[in-house]
């Protein structure tokens, strides 16, 4: 996976692009497959938000 911070809004659509191919969607617009994308990222920030020291190391 990709550590580079995404700066632009290419960048941001070749992100959900890369997403929507790796869950096997059509690459065709569609407010589900952002909304479906913010909500994996919430669970993953909270996830790491919430870990404790000893998890985290």
């Amino acid at each position: 996976m990709n550590d580079e911070k995404i700066t632009t809004i290419k960048d941001a659509q070749a992100l959900v692009k890369s997403f929507a191919e790796r869950n096997n969607w059509k690459d065709a617009p569609n407010v589900d497959k952002f909304d479906h994308l913010h909500e994996e990222l919430i669970e993953m920030s909270q996830h790491l938000r919430y870990k404790s020291e000893k998890e985290s190391n």
